[in-house]
């Protein structure tokens, strides 16, 4: 049975190629299979999502960089807000 995540869980792939990141969304497919996106927080593939189902997952802890690189993203996604809101206002 897969572990139960929740948003922002950080987790890493169990098993073949690795992956650790915050869980962003989960979800059900059609065929009602829970999947999460995993976005990579830290290191030169910052901001990459990948999709996972549940089972293929599990808790990890965040390497020295994790909140450093979640600040950088959460800041730079809230310039990128800002920007869209000036750009709207001049048009």
């Amino acid at each position: 049975m897969a572990e139960k995540m929740t948003i922002p869980s950080y987790v890493r792939k169990k098993e073949g190629a690795g992956f650790e990141g915050e869980v962003r969304s989960i979800y059900a497919s059609r065929k009602g299979v829970h999947m999460a996106v995993v976005e990579i927080i830290d290191g030169p593939f910052a901001g990459m999502q990948h999709i996972y189902r549940l089972d293929q997952l599990e808790a990890a802890s965040p390497s020295p960089w994790f909140e450093a690189g979640r600040r950088a993203l959460d800041e730079a996604s809230h310039d990128r807000r800002e920007g869209l809101a000036t750009d709207q206002v001049g048009a």
